[in-house]
């Protein structure tokens, strides 16, 4: 759950920093529509250690079971759907005639990094 949670905010801040993108956490688009990278950083990783620290403590407990496969149940649909999300840009920028994507993405980040 830690290790997708990281993978998550790797690619909202790649995504968001580079080509742009829309976050669905209200909390977590205002922090970064606010310009502040850390603050998104901070947000998560403490939504992250409150979540796993609360299913640390009653892992004993049947629900405390039931949290974590759903946590982790969770996440990993996350990481499947940003996995498509990135087989599908890489795809469309391909069939724009973008055969290096590293470049453009590159390009992208360039740009919004100017503004």
């Amino acid at each position: 759950v830690i290790i997708l949670n990281l993978a998550d905010l790797y690619n909202t801040l790649t995504y968001f920093n580079s080509i742009g993108m829309v976050e669905l956490n209200p909390i977590a688009n205002y922090l970064l529509n606010s310009g502040s990278n850390l603050a998104l950083v901070l947000f998560k990783l403490g939504a992250m250690g409150i979540a796993v620290g609360l299913l640390l403590k009653v892992r004993k407990y049947p629900v405390g079971e039931l949290g974590s496969w759903v946590l982790a149940i969770m996440m990993t649909v996350l990481t499947i759907y940003w996995l498509h999300y990135t087989a599908t840009l890489t795809e469309e920028l391909r069939n724009a005639s973008y055969p290096d994507v590293a470049k453009v993405m590159q390009a992208l980040a360039d740009a919004h990094a100017g503004q």
